[in-house]
């Protein structure tokens, strides 16, 4: 834990070993490929199955940017290995998290009562590098990589991205950028929500701020996520 980024390789094959012992009782492989990665940013970990004439095949990427504690990796790994047992223990390649998944899920918590339940989605808190916040409706939006001024705009209501902080720079403020139009339209926002119904957080701030929608169509196409 203290040394995590100097030795989480050596954790996840240790944590692999002793899984596949108590959970799985040896029936996975004795090594399983596991690597690490930088494309998945918005989720932690994914079990990919792979079927070659009659061999059948997993492997195991876990994300470097969202899996950045040791808790973390103990956790999302057991959760990655349920899934490979599926296809290379009970043969079944596609169970997402169905019956099969969920009865090694259980069997987890029942050997392990000390770790937390084995959940279908993590609700991690990901420490992007660089955040965002609208100066309209104040929308929060963290990204790994800065954003260019083109591209720096709300994808629900037009309004210009706003830099918080970032990590390069730890005496960036990490309050947001209040500005007196940010202060009307959260205020008409506010009021509009509470006279409205079945209309989404998007539609109810073009609305509110049409003028801004517009201009954001014209200079920034792409939609930032």
């Amino acid at each position: 834990m203290t040394h995590f980024q100097e030795t989480k390789q050596e954790l996840v094959e240790r944590l692999y070993k002793l899984y596949n012992q108590t959970v799985f009782n040896n029936k996975l492989p004795g090594t399983l490929q596991i690597t690490w990665t930088k494309r998945l940013t918005a989720t932690s970990a994914q079990c990919i199955n792979i079927s070659e004439d009659v061999d059948r095949y997993s492997r195991i990427e876990i994300s470097e940017k969202v899996c950045d504690s040791a808790e973390r990796v103990r956790d999302v790994l057991i959760h990655e290995m349920c899934h490979a047992a599926c296809w290379l223990i009970n043969g079944v390649q596609k169970d997402g998290h169905g019956q099969l998944w969920k009865s090694y899920a259980q069997k987890v918590t029942r050997v392990h009562p000390g770790l937390p339940p084995v959940t279908i989605y993590h609700t991690y808190d990901i420490n992007y590098k660089f955040n965002y916040v609208c100066e309209w409706c104040l929308n929060r939006v963290g990204r790994f990589t800065g954003l260019k001024d083109e591209r720096a705009y709300c994808r629900f209501c037009g309004g210009r991205l706003l830099l918080l902080n970032t990590t390069e720079d730890k005496d960036m403020p990490s309050t947001s950028h209040r500005t007196p139009n940010s202060q009307t339209f959260r205020e008409n926002c506010s009021a509009a929500k509470r006279t409205a119904s079945g209309i989404n957080h998007q539609k109810l701030t073009q609305t509110l701020n049409p003028g801004c929608s517009i201009k954001r169509k014209r200079s920034a196409p792409s939609v930032i996520k």
